[in-house]
């Protein structure tokens, strides 16, 4: 049944079709197998495109050539069909529910492709990079595209190595330190990125890694998708899988993954910058103060624990943080640089 939608799909894009079969063709892109088609169709076009000869330094060359994609010619065929059938009153307007989703996919493959070929504005922040080994010093953030369109921010005294096999039967990376990934999605290229103790395994999803071996700890922030999240010590039947919006904490000695549903968006500060607290419990953000800051907290009284923190504020050292909590919640701190305890205001 595949093959026969495909190949009126492939009618319908060389504007050979009548109209019930522009309506079955419009109705089967709305499917998996439908958007997985037209995954497909603009891959051969990336393909027609890096297999044409077009001179690099001249720019009026490489935009006529860049049509080659040409990801608007799919969604105007699509979009004109509709109009077609809705004037002849052979299709009611139900139909731009199943469009807006196709329009979805068609964009995003075609905002993939102008980002990747052109001249883009932004270009001189991101650097596209072919070798194997990506680091950063001390006191240095790198943001890097791969050639797969696989996005890597590495924060401060990091280092990624892509395998030999890289874009083979698989896309595995090895993380010391901290990086971000946003990875692009290729169904058949599991993206895996393994530290010494762990496995982290994706097929297109983002998602924060902070390899932490002296400390003891292995964390997992997802901001986008899902990931499964293994010590790799472990038989696969321990993994767990982290949905967007949840963070997990392997413990290296106990062998144990913790998981947490809250504030996930903070593992992020080093690269945003920014703590964003949405009516979090102090108890609960003390958890993460743990994480940044290697400090536990204690309470002058069990109500403190429950006040509900809400505010934004720079990513900052440890000292302005608790100032700027302190000063919201309406309460006094006492602390040492690794105990924090919290006391009403006075």
């Amino acid at each position: 049944m595949s093959d026969y939608y495909r190949k009126l799909a492939d009618k319908f894009f060389h504007n050979q079709y009548n109209s019930k079969e522009a309506e079955k063709v419009l109705e089967w892109l709305d499917t998996p197998e439908g958007q997985e088609y037209l995954c497909e169709k603009m891959g051969d076009d990336l393909d027609s495109f890096d297999q044409d000869p077009v001179g690099d330094e001249n720019e009026e060359e490489l935009l006529q050539g860049k049509k080659k994609l040409d990801p608007e010619r799919h969604f105007s065929r699509i979009l004109s069909i509709i109009e077609q059938l809705e004037r002849t009153g052979q299709r009611k307007r139900d139909i731009f529910a199943p469009l807006l989703k196709v329009a979805a996919a068609l964009l995003v493959v075609a905002a993939a492709s102008v980002f990747f070929y052109s001249s883009d504005p932004f270009a001189s922040q991101e650097e596209q990079v072919t070798e194997t080994v990506l680091t950063t010093t001390a006191d240095q953030q790198r943001e890097v595209t791969l050639r797969d369109r696989t996005i890597i921010h590495l924060n401060q005294d990091s280092r990624v190595t892509l395998s030999e096999e890289y874009m083979q039967e698989k896309r595995e990376v090895f993380l010391e330190g901290e990086a971000y990934f946003e990875v692009a999605y290729h169904a058949d290229l599991p993206f895996i990125i393994r530290t010494g103790y762990s496995e982290v395994e994706v097929l297109g999803t983002s998602f924060n890694v902070k390899s932490n071996p002296e400390a003891g700890q292995i964390e997992v922030a997802v901001l986008e998708g899902s990931v499964s999240f293994r010590d790799s010590r472990e038989s696969e039947t321990t993994k767990v899988i982290l949905q967007k919006g949840e963070y997990g904490f392997l413990d290296i000695a106990s062998r144990q993954i913790t998981t947490e549903n809250f504030g996930v968006e903070n593992y992020l500060a080093w690269k945003n910058r920014e703590f964003v607290f949405n009516e979090l419990s102090l108890d609960r953000v003390c958890i993460q103060l743990n994480r940044f800051y290697d400090v536990t907290c204690e309470f002058e009284e069990e109500a403190i624990e429950n006040r509900r923190l809400t505010a934004n504020f720079p990513n900052d050292d440890l000292e302005n943080t608790l100032s700027v909590i302190a000063f919201s919640l309406h309460l006094d701190y006492e602390s040492d640089g690794k105990r924090v305890l919290w006391l009403n205001a006075q």
